[in-house]
């Protein structure tokens, strides 16, 4: 039986904000929904046994109902770009700034998150040179400092909008992305879960979001583990 690694998320308010532990887990070979979610119940098994527990699986392959939800490709924010919400997804790869063609900003009101990605997989050989966002510049370090920024804030807007998810994230000890895989990419919609409950949940990343300088210097000062900048095998995709 094959094996896998993944990083659990855990919450460290009082420490570095996100507290990675990887976790070693039986694979599941096979892109079928059933397939997939054997292997994030082995891992969350696994986790369990080494004292984390519970756990919220944060992507599309979820057994939770709120953790489909919160997937970037369903969890959406309020934007000066358009009238409607819109997802983290399209947020984060319109904005993207490649080097001599610009930005893909005609993905914003795109709500396919997996047309998304394959929109911009044909720009993986073109250098990225940051991000354009609500026409504010955003530098590619530190690296994943744009996308928890988009997801806090769109966590933001769904607890604003929906009270009774409010606290919704406060009931697990960590959080999980059966998909990612920390040796290709970088951003993570669980890392990004665990960071918003560090912050001190909804007032706290509120008054973080609405200044983003005053939030990257927030998480600088508490050491945020970003990715190794050095590493050439990471992409932003």
């Amino acid at each position: 039986m094959a094996s896998a690694t993944r990083p659990v998320f855990v919450p460290d308010a009082n420490g570095a904000l996100v507290r990675e532990t990887s976790i070693s887990f039986t694979w599941h070979p096979g892109m079928a929904l059933a397939q997939v979610q054997r292997s994030l119940d082995s891992l969350h098994q696994e986790a369990a046994n080494s004292g984390l527990s519970p756990l919220l699986e944060v992507s599309t392959r979820s057994r939770s109902p709120l953790g489909v939800r919160l997937s970037a490709f369903n969890l959406r924010l309020h934007t000066t770009i358009s009238s409607e919400p819109v997802t983290v997804e399209a947020a984060f790869q319109s904005s993207k700034v490649f080097e001599g063609m610009g930005s893909l900003g005609h993905l914003i009101s795109w709500d396919d998150g997996r047309a998304i990605k394959a929109e911009v997989s044909e720009y993986r050989d073109v250098p990225l040179e940051g991000f354009i966002f609500e026409n504010s510049r955003w530098d590619l370090t530190p690296l994943t400092a744009f996308y928890d920024y988009l997801y806090l804030r769109a966590l933001c807007d769904t607890f604003i909008d929906e009270p009774d998810l409010r606290d919704a994230l406060g009931q697990f000890v960590g959080f999980t992305d059966i998909a990612y895989n920390p040796k290709k990419s970088l951003s993570c919609q669980a890392r990004s879960c665990a960071l918003f409950v560090a912050l001190g949940g909804l007032e706290a990343v509120q008054d973080l979001v609405s200044n983003p300088q005053r939030l990257v210097a927030t998480m600088k000062a508490r050491g945020y583990q970003y990715p190794n900048e050095s590493d050439g095998q990471l992409t932003m995709f």
